[in-house]
């Protein structure tokens, strides 16, 4: 899956966004008309989430900043659903195999070094 950046501020953004912490001066360090490969995707507090490189990181941002330009999923993806609750930080994630444990999620948004190390090796077979 790619995807091409739109915007990189908060001023992009739906107001819904403002209710979970983003502004509309909110700052997103992507580039705007570059295309991203898309490594993950999750839905957090019912907002939809890309997990991009970076910088050379992976970060998650916004769906909203984003436009999809090739929607292939890769077959070997899976899904998590945790919950529709508007107050649970984590709805439901799809992705590579770790990608899907809570933990491992937290720990790659905190970039600890275990959860990069695995990050990397998923990122090594997709060839990218």
């Amino acid at each position: 899956m790619k995807v091409i950046c739109l915007a990189n501020s908060g001023d992009a953004l739906s107001p819904r966004h403002f209710d979970v912490g983003y502004t509309a001066s909110s700052v997103f360090h992507i580039t705007v008309d570059k295309e991203y490969v898309v490594y993950g995707v999750a839905m957090w507090r019912t907002l939809l989430s890309y997990l991009i490189v970076t910088n050379g990181r992976p970060v998650w941002c916004p769906a909203e900043l984003f436009k999809v330009t090739d929607p292939k999923i890769p077959e070997d993806w899976y899904f998590q659903f945790f919950s529709q609750n508007e107050e649970d930080w984590l709805n439901a994630v799809w992705g590579y195999q770790e990608l899907i444990d809570p933990q491992h999620y937290d720990e790659l948004a905190n970039l600890e070094d275990n959860a990069l190390a695995i990050f990397e090796a998923r990122m090594k077979e997709l060839g990218t």
